[in-house]
């Protein structure tokens, strides 16, 4: 049976690995193990992509109690204004109102989007007036 071996395709640092595995391979018995390039390199690299998982893993956690704790506030934020909205008569006030009351949607709408993508959900798509976001900008 032909061996196929080509030390051309692997690092140079590789190649003693490769040596073993040939030697081992030799004796009928199965070698196993990684190639990294210089032996150690590969366990680095590894635990480097590991630490950084572990990091965004961590972020995700801290973004979700967040976005959980910001969420009740604003709830009450909402609540209040409209019951404000309903007794109140002075345009003014009333328009004020309406406007802390589009803020605070705005802001549940960002907290919706964070908890989206730490679940790594499918973001929740929604059609938009651009007119109606214009004047609300302007209007601030």
């Amino acid at each position: 049976m032909p061996r196929l071996f080509c030390a051309d395709l692997v690092l140079k640092d590789s190649l003693p690995t490769l040596d073993q595995i040939d030697q081992v391979e030799r004796t009928g018995r199965v070698w196993r193990g990684t190639l990294g390039g210089g032996g150690r390199t590969g366990e680095v690299r590894l635990r480097e992509q590991w630490i950084h998982t572990e990091r965004l893993s961590t972020v995700g956690q801290l973004v979700s109690g967040v976005a959980h704790e910001l969420n009740n506030p604003l709830q009450s934020v909402l609540g209040f204004t409209e019951l404000l909205s309903e007794t109140e008569r002075e345009p003014q006030a009333k328009r004020d109102l309406g406007q802390v009351r589009l803020e605070a949607i705005r802001a549940g709408r960002i907290v919706r989007n964070l908890l989206a993508f730490v679940r790594r959900s499918s973001s929740e798509r929604s059609l938009a007036s651009l007119n109606e976001i214009v004047r609300t900008t302007i209007s601030t």
